[in-house]
């Protein structure tokens, strides 16, 4: 089963969702804490704090109360009357009723699932004890709900009680069928199928719509992104069409829904994105509540702002600051980007900016320069939910990665002003990598790759990722070869895991997908398009569904729209709305910059040789790379012969090579740009040094791997080589770890002892691990085991295992220490692996 925490938890709740944890991990279903299915209920809407989907036990709602006995002095059929309290009355069991119900409307939506599912609503007492409870006389009144106490938390009681419960309720067990649909409604299946029927997919692109709703059910990690509302700011990175819009979207409405007092501003570079997402939020508010969004509280506005987009983040903020809001003709910047930069650079330099929004989610965050973000963190309230997604492969403009270094840089002592690395308490990452594509085949996206960085140009790539970890980052293998020599043969794959889109996982088509022709002139290149169009539309796939991007200038844009219109083709141009990417009925032509962010079944590309007339240059070559990643199914590109003889011959080699990509490792110093990104999110960063103790002597057997974990007195040294105590297998106490999140009993604690972790673990930190299996955790920190100089005695220490030229080495973060040789994999090696860091107990309040 799979476990999803996607909000900050009580102590009761944490508690009763990772008992669930511990009891049902082998089990097949869905677990989140706090799933946005809202039920409104007066003026404030609910989700569950607890929704298990269960293949045998069906669907269970669990309100959670961490309450003690003492808090209830009577019951009146589902009314507690509280004393004590912060409120006069709870109605536990009825939330959670109408919880189960306002779900099931969610699942009985689909016609296989009308009325299959077994369901119950549950209450859980983690504070109070069964005994405890029925010494009060309230297990003998008839309105008693069902209720997990305390001591019914353990593993084999937790599953038995749960049994207990879903075995009143009469059905049997889902058939695969059914529990892929089942499963699809939580990966929001249901409201993404609703949108693409509203984009207008007819004819053989009914099996790709159709397979989509199935393939978003089974990304979990996806889903798990889509709903987490991070206490803080959050980075995310995603390849091409893999879902950052959407899933932005989704944290939007989820945020509004569950706080609908929040001021939320949803920012983007791309005018054309104005409809796509806010249809999206649309659809989301009504699947997810039951209401339409509040569009005075949840803003959608462009980064901008200005005549022809409405207001934007920079106008509405220069407006709240007394200032009259700068147009891009004010300034000589050469791009808009950096126009925008000094705009917002004004502001920031007046000081006093307001704190205007609650939350900012940034999409298209690769098109938008430092200062943009800086004022973008500054009108935000504490936390600063600062929430951007990009990819550094669609920058139209500008060669700056969007990075927390490069956006918000570094204090006078070294530290990142905003650090997105590591873990909030809980366990939502600050940082979130999206390498499963969508939204364009494989055969597309490897070559969008491929023509994007120029790994073929015999001068070598304009741009790169020159490590193994890098292109796994975003979902490809390292076949064969390696980086280490420039110069050396390299064999690059996409694997199938990474690759979302249902055309993947058929037999390659007859036609290649991706297909590109050169011409003797432009007209001869129009009347071709014009002529592939024509027929597209014969062979069933509706004119909307259908994009047709020029790389070239407006002028040949205009001349192209008229083109296709001489031949009877209806055409929707971007230049004459910029707001509307898409219109009924009609074929969309577009420049590269309005096509970003939007997608099409089939998308004619034209102009190839306006790239390469400076195909030397990064940002052209990224042009080309946006362009071929806007299709959903199709792509064909052209150009005039005479002047795309390079790219041409390019999609050429690709298109012969296959499902890989052959070539030669780049030298990193000659690279206009390196596309690698920051250390990896999933090491948690600068905590706080601890002042006082979270450590207990002894705690019940129910607090065991649930909310504490065993602290041994090893006191690892985070120091020199050889200066750790040696092993003592003795537990010093229990420590609070909920913070850490879900706790499983193969994680343990430590005290860390020594300086050469600085600043990340700081010297005497309680950090929290994982016992290793097989695998060895690259560019991770890890707990290891030293042999001493007298071959009897070991030492353990904290270092992180990074890979060298000649294996692996064990490396300190403060570069005061030395770093050490290592070799996972020799039996003579006198270091030896224990565990993984997760993170750091933070100290206990007072």
């Amino acid at each position: 089963m799979e476990f999803f925490q996607t909000t900050e938890a009580t102590t009761g709740e944490a508690r009763v969702f990772n008992a669930l944890r511990e009891a049902f991990r082998q089990d097949e279903g869905l677990c989140f804490l706090r799933y946005p299915f809202f039920e409104t209920r007066g003026r404030f809407r609910h989700e569950p704090d607890i929704l298990m989907l269960h293949r045998d036990l069906g669907l269970l709602i669990i309100e959670v109360k961490d309450l003690q006995a003492r808090h209830v002095s009577r019951m009146e059929g589902h009314t507690w009357h509280m004393a004590d309290w912060h409120k006069g009355i709870e109605e536990p069991y009825a939330q959670a009723e109408a919880q189960i119900w306002s779900a099931l409307k969610r699942f009985n939506s689909v016609p296989l699932l009308h009325d299959r599912l077994k369901h119950h609503a549950l209450v859980a007492l983690p504070n109070v004890p069964r005994a405890e409870w029925a010494a009060k006389g309230f297990t003998l009144l008839p309105c008693n709900p069902a209720i997990l106490h305390k001591d019914e938390l353990g593993p084999v009681t937790l599953r038995r009680r749960l049994g207990d419960f879903a075995g009143t309720a009469g059905r049997s067990r889902l058939t695969n069928e059914e529990w892929q649909k089942a499963r699809a409604v939580l990966g929001f299946g249901t409201v993404i199928e609703q949108i693409q029927k509203r984009g207008g997919f007819a004819g053989t692109a009914a099996r790709v719509a159709a397979s989509e709703t199935r393939i978003a059910a089974l990304d979990l990690e996806q889903v798990s992104i889509g709903v987490e509302i991070p206490p803080g700011p959050q980075r995310i990175r995603g390849i091409a069409g893999s879902g950052k819009t959407m899933l932005l979207a989704i944290k939007a409405a989820r945020m509004h829904l569950a706080h609908p007092d929040w001021d939320i501003a949803f920012t983007f570079n791309t005018k054309s994105l104005y409809q796509v997402i806010q249809s999206y939020i649309t659809e989301l508010c009504r699947y997810l509540g039951d209401s339409e969004p509040n569009w005075r509280k949840l803003r959608v506005m462009h980064a901008w702002g200005g005549r022809t987009t409405g207001p934007g983040l920079y106008y509405v903020t220069a407006q709240a600051m007394g200032r009259k809001a700068r147009t891009s003709n004010d300034f000589k910047g050469t791009t808009i980007s950096e126009n925008l930069a000094v705009a917002c650079r004004e502001l920031l330099e007046l000081g006093r900016v307001p704190e205007l929004f609650d939350a900012v989610l940034v999409d298209e965050g690769q098109d938008l320069l430092s200062d943009f973000y800086r004022l973008a963190y500054a009108v935000l309230k504490a936390p600063k939910r600062l929430i951007w997604a990009y990819d550094e492969a669609q920058s139209l403009d500008h060669l700056t990665i969007p990075t927390s270094e490069n956006l918000f840089g570094r204090g006078p002592d070294g530290k990142l002003l905003v650090d997105v690395a590591g873990q909030y308490p809980g366990g939502i990452y600050k940082s979130r990598i999206m390498r499963r594509c969508y939204r364009t085949p494989r055969q597309i996206l490897l070559a969008a790759h491929a023509v994007g960085m120029g790994l073929l140009r015999p001068e070598g790539p304009v741009q790169a990722i020159t490590t193994k970890s890098g292109w796994q980052d975003i979902g490809y293998s390292v076949e064969t070869g390696g980086f280490a020599s420039p110069g050396a043969e390299v064999v690059l794959v996409r694997s199938m895991a990474n690759s979302g889109h249902p055309l993947d996982s058929l037999p390659m088509p007859r036609r290649p997908l991706l297909r590109s022709q050169g011409f003797a002139d432009r007209e001869a290149e129009f009347e071709a398009c014009a002529r592939c169009v024509q027929e597209q539309v014969r062979t069933g796939v509706r004119a909307e569904q259908i994009m047709v991007v020029h790389l070239g200038f407006k002028d040949e844009l205009q001349r192209l729209a008229g083109r296709l219109s001489e031949a009877g083709v209806v055409v929707h141009s971007t230049e004459e709305n910029p707001r509307e990417f898409r219109r009924a009925g009609a074929v969309t032509v577009t420049g590269v910059h309005r096509a970003k962010g939007n997608e099409s079944r089939v998308v004619f590309v034209t102009g190839l040789d306006c790239v390469e007339r400076v195909e030397g240059e990064v940002v052209n070559r990224n042009h080309l790379f946006v362009a071929l990643t806007r299709s959903r199914q199709e792509c064909i590109v052209s150009g005039v012969s005479t002047r795309s003889r390079r790219l041409l011959h390019e999609l050429e080699t690709l298109h012969r090579m296959g499902d890989r990509v052959v070539f030669l490792a780049p030298d990193p110093k000659r690279l206009k740009r390196s596309l690698e990104d920051e250390p990896s999110p999933g090491v948690p960063s600068d905590p706080p040094r601890p002042q006082e103790s979270p450590v207990r002597a002894s705690v019940a057997d129910d607090e065991r791997f649930r909310t504490h974990l065993p602290l041994y007195d090893v006191r690892a040294a985070a120091g020199p080589w050889g200066a750790g105590r040696v092993v003592e297998q003795e537990v010093d106490g229990w420590v609070d770890a909920t913070a850490i999140g879900a706790l499983s009993t193969d994680m343990f604690a430590v005290r860390v002892a020594g300086k050469s972790m600085e600043p990340q673990i700081a010297d005497g930190s309680i950090a929290v691990f994982r016992h290793l299996r097989d695998s060895v955790p690259e560019g991770k920190i890890v707990l290891v085991q030293q042999l001493q100089a007298d071959h009897e005695s070991v030492a353990v220490v904290v270092k992180r295992l990074a890979r060298s030229v000649s294996g692996y080495r064990l490396e300190s973060l403060n570069p005061l220490y030395s770093p050490l040789a290592f070799d996972p994999f020799s039996e003579k090696e006198p270091v030896r692996l224990l565990g993984v860091y997760l993170g750091v107990v933070p100290p206990a309040r007072s």
